[in-house]
């Protein structure tokens, strides 16, 4: 599956109450530890492995709405959300646990 960017608050409130468990990075261009991330995220969601998950990304600086909403995000940072709930995240560049955290929520 692509990996679809998130804009509006509506959108973002969207996907995460949905029954699908969706996978958000948040991200901005000039962090030099997201360009990696965003490679490997990319992989991960390009892969097919993970079905059961969607995944998005929220630029920070294009999408202060949602960055507000949440309560500001470090970055790269990953939340996972299903139903509304946040059920994990992951904040750095962590290749190899962004993979088996990833996987946790299948």
């Amino acid at each position: 599956m692509a990996v679809v960017q998130l804009t509006s608050l509506p959108q973002f409130n969207n996907v995460i109450n949905r029954d699908r468990v969706a996978i958000i990075y948040f991200w901005a261009y000039w962090c030099g530890p997201c360009r990696g991330m965003t490679t490997i995220f990319n992989g991960v969601a390009d892969s097919g492995s993970l079905a059961g998950v969607d995944f998005y990304r929220v630029d920070i600086d294009q999408a202060n709405e949602i960055v507000q909403h949440v309560g500001g995000q470090t970055i790269p940072g990953f939340y996972v959300y299903q139903f509304g709930q946040k059920l994990g995240e992951l904040i750095g560049a962590y290749p190899a646990e962004l993979q088996v955290r990833t996987e946790k929520f299948l």
